[in-house]
C-alpha cells in the first residue's frame, strides 16, 4: 500500500508521519512455521531430500543472523523444516491454484526445496552473484507436491560471500493457501482537513482475473483503544479494475487528542479469510513538554568517579569545533528521517530488523545536544519523537519494531535497549516522569520475560552474535536501577552476567580470563561484544563487584595490544581479527562507525574512575 494526498499539501513531517501501509494478512488457514529448526554449515544438494537423516544436525532458531565459523567467504549453510500440511487445507489450495511461503528476508543467496524439489531462488550464485539479501521470499507450493496429513521438509540452501550476517534473520515464517488477499492491493488515504481533523479513504485494486466482494469495517480509537468512530461498507471490485471507499470521517474533529489509532478490515464473502492493517496518527505536531528539576539518582556508584566530564549546558565550543557542532545541529539533528525512525513503532513491523535502534539513539544525542544549546526547534522536534514513541508502546510494555508471531527474535531486545537509553535521557534531561514509566514497563516486561524460572524464555537466544546483541541491554538496566532503586532490574543484570557462561552462551567472562583473547570470545563482533562491556563496567561502578572488572581490562589490553588501528579504531568486517591482522582496504570495512564510538564509550567509562593502564 501506499499512501496518496489530496487537494492539501501536508507539512513534511505529517508526510513522514503518515506511514506507508504494508498488508498485514491475518489468513483464516494461515500457519506459522516451527520457531526453530535443523541447521547445518556446509553444501551437499543431498540435503535438500525428505528422507535425509538431520538428526546430528544442530538446532537454530529462526529470525536469527549468524555468523560462519569455519570459513571466511564463499559460505554455505542448510536450513531443514519440517511440517504437517492438513488435508483440510486441500480445497482452498486447489481453489488457489498452490500454496504460498514466505520465508521472510535471507543473507545473502537463497535455494528453495520442498519435499526435493527446488520451488524457489532468490539471487544469483557465483560465478554470476548478484544479491537480494533485503527481499522477502514467497514461493508457490502445488498442491500436487504436498504429503498431506503426512510430514513435509523445506530445505533452504543459503549462500554468502563472507562469513558475517548470514541467514533466515528477518520473517514472516508461514503458508497459506493462495487467496483473493494475495492479489487484492490498497491504497490508504489521509487528508487533514482544519483544526487538526481529517478524512480518508481506501482504494481497491484487483491484479487478477477474478472478482471480489466483500465488506470493510473502519474504525477510529484513542490510544487506549476506546473506539471513536466507526463504519461496515460493501466492497466491490472488478477483474483487473480498481475500487475506492471513501469512509465518511470528513472533518473528523479529535477533540483535544493528539494521537489516534486508525485501522480497518476487510472481509471476503467466499471466504473465511480477512486483511486487517492499522497505523497511529498524530494529529497535533505542536507537542510541547514543560521542563521539570533534573531527577536524582537513587542509587549511588560504590566506585566513585576520579574524573568528571564538564556538564553539557557548561561546554563551549569555538572555531572548528563550533562549527561541526552548529552543522551536527542544523544539518542532522533538525534534518532527521523522523519517518525512518518512528514509522517502524507507528506501523509495525519494521522496515528492517534493527530499524528500532535509530530513535534511541537520536533521543540520547538530541538530549545532550539540546542541554549544550537549548535550541528551540530541537526541543520540539525530540519532544514530538518521545511522545510517539512513548505512546506505540504496548500495554504490557513491549516497544520494540515486531509483530507477535516475531517478538524477542533477531535484534528485538537491542531495539529496547536503545530506547532505554534514549528515554532515560530524555527523563533525565527534561524530567517528564511518563518517559521513565515508559522505561520501568519496558524493564519490567523484559524482568518478566527473560530469566530461568518456568516460562520464561533463554535471552541468549533472543539476538544475534550469540546473544551478545541481547545481552548488551544489560548497560541501561544498569541505568534503570540506578534512577529507580528497583532491586529487580539489578538483579535481571547479574541474570545477564550468568547467562554469558550456559553451554549455549558467548562465555564473555570465562574466555577471556582463560585465553585473553577477544577474538576467542563467542563470534568476534566487535560492536556488540564492546557493548557488553560498556555495561560490565557500569555494573561494576555501581556494585564494586571485582569479578567484573578484570576480564574488562584483559579485554582492553588485547585490544590496545593487537587490534588498534593507528587511527583509533578496532575491527575489520565488524569483527575482532586475529593478532596484529589490521586489514584496511576500502573491501575489508576497517572501523565500523558503531565500533569506534563504543570504544570510545568504553574508555571513558575506564577513565571516569581513574584507572590507569599501560597504552604500550
Amino acid at each position: 500500500m501506499k499512501l496518496i494526498f489530496l487537494n492539501k499539501i501536508l507539512t513534511p513531517f505529517l508526510v513522514a508521519l503518515l506511514l506507508v501501509i504494508i498488508p498485514n494478512n491475518i489468513e483464516a488457514q494461515q500457519v506459522q512455521l516451527p520457531n526453530a529448526c535443523k541447521f547445518k554449515q556446509g553444501d551437499d544438494l543431498n540435503w535438500a531430500n525428505p528422507s535425509f537423516n538431520d538428526t546430528d544436525w544442530s538446532t537454530k532458531l529462526l529470525a536469527t543472523s549468524w555468523s560462519s565459523t569455519t570459513q571466511k567467504e564463499n559460505v554455505f549453510a542448510w536450513y531443514r523444516i519440517k511440517i504437517v500440511i492438513p488435508s483440510s487445507m486441500k480445497s482452498l489450495a486447489e481453489k488457489g491454484n498452490g500454496i504460498k511461503l514466505n520465508l521472510g528476508k535471507i543473507d545473502d543467496v537463497d535455494q528453495t526445496f520442498f519435499n526435493g524439489k527446488l520451488i524457489g531462488q532468490t539471487g544469483s550464485l557465483p560465478p554470476n552473484y548478484e544479491t537480494k539479501w533485503d527481499v522477502k521470499r514467497s514461493y508457490i507450493i502445488s498442491e500436487n507436491d504436498v504429503f498431506w496429513d503426512k510430514e513435509n521438509v523445506i530445505a533452504i540452501r543459503v549462500f554468502s560471500p563472507d562469513k558475517a550476517g548470514i541467514g533466515m534473520y528477518e520473517g514472516p515464517y508461514n503458508y497459506a493457501p493462495i487467496q483473493w488477499s494475495d492479489y487484492i492491493s490498497t491504497e490508504y488515504e489521509i487528508l487533514e482537513t482544519e483544526n487538526n481533523g481529517f478524512t480518508t479513504s481506501i482504494t481497491f485494486t484487483n491484479n487478477d482475473n477474478k472478482a471480489f466482494e466483500g465488506t470493510i469495517k473502519y474504525w477510529v480509537a484513542d490510544k487506549n483503544n476506546a473506539i471513536l468512530f466507526t463504519e461496515i461498507l460493501p466492497v466491490e471490485v472488478k477483474p483487473i479494475q480498481g475500487y475506492k471507499i471513501v469512509v465518511p470521517t470528513s472533518n473528523y474533529q479529535p477533540e483535544n487528542k493528539s494521537i489516534f489509532k486508525i485501522g480497518y478490515q476487510v472481509f471476503d464473502n467466499n471466504s473465511t479469510a480477512s486483511l486487517e492493517d492499522g497505523q497511529l496518527y498524530l494529529a497535533d505536531r505542536h507537542i510541547e513538554i514543560p521542563i521539570a528539576n533534573e531527577p536524582n539518582v537513587l542509587v549511588e556508584n560504590k566506585i566513585k568517579d576520579v574524573f568528571t566530564s564538564i556538564p553539557f549546558q557548561n561546554q563551549q565550543f569555538n572555531s572548528y569545533l563550533g562549527k561541526r557542532q552548529t552543522q551536527n545541529l542544523e544539518e542532522r539533528l533538525l534534518n532527521v528521517d523522523e519517518e525512518g525512525m518512528l514509522g517502524s513503532y507507528l506501523k509495525r513491523p519494521g522496515i528492517h530488523p534493527w530499524a528500532g535502534e535509530h530513535v534511541g539513539k537520536y533521543l540520547e544525542t538530541a538530549c545532550n545536544v539540546w542541554k549544550n544549546t537549548h535550541d528551540a526547534k530541537l526541543k520540539q522536534q525530540m519532544d514530538r519523537m518521545m511522545y510517539e514513541l512513548i505512546n506505540s508502546q504496548l500495554e504490557d510494555g513491549y516497544l520494540g519494531t515486531y509483530t507477535p508471531d516475531a517478538f524477542w527474535t533477531s535484534w528485538d531486545v537491542w531495539s529496547h535497549k536503545y530506547n532505554l537509553y534514549g528515554l532515560l535521557a530524555y527523563y533525565i534531561t527534561t524530567g517528564y516522569e511518563p518517559a521513565l514509566d515508559a522505561c520501568k514497563k519496558m524493564g519490567d516486561l523484559l524482568c518478566t520475560t527473560f530469566g530461568n524460572n518456568p516460562g520464561q524464555r533463554d535471552i541468549i537466544l533472543a539476538g544475534t552474535h550469540v546473544g551478545m546483541a541481547a545481552t548488551s541491554i544489560l548497560d541501561p538496566m544498569v541505568e534503570l536501577y540506578k534512577y529507580t532503586g528497583d532491586k529487580k532490574y539489578l538483579d535481571f543484570c547479574y541474570y545477564i552476567i550468568g547467562a554469558w557462561e550456559q553451554e549455549n552462551g558467548p562465555k564473555i567472562i570465562s574466555t577471556l580470563l582463560s585465553k585473553g583473547k577477544v577474538n576467542k570470545v563467542a563470534n568476534g563482533k566487535a560492536y556488540e561484544m564492546l557493548s557488553n562491556f560498556v555495561g560490565m563496567v557500569n555494573l561494576y561502578r555501581v556494585t564494586g563487584d571485582e569479578t567484573l572488572l578484570k576480564p574488562v581490562l584483559i579485554a582492553w589490553q588485547d585490544i590496545v595490544d593487537n587490534r588498534l588501528y593507528i587511527t583509533g579504531t578496532t575491527s575489520s568486517w565488524e569483527h575482532f581479527q586475529d593478532d596484529e591482522l589490521l586489514p584496511a582496504a576500502d573491501k575489508d570495512h576497517m572501523g565500523e562507525g558503531c565500533v569506534t564510538v563504543t570504544w570510545l564509550q568504553l574508555n571513558h567509562g575506564l577513565l571516569r574512575w581513574g584507572l590507569k593502564i599501560s597504552f604500550f
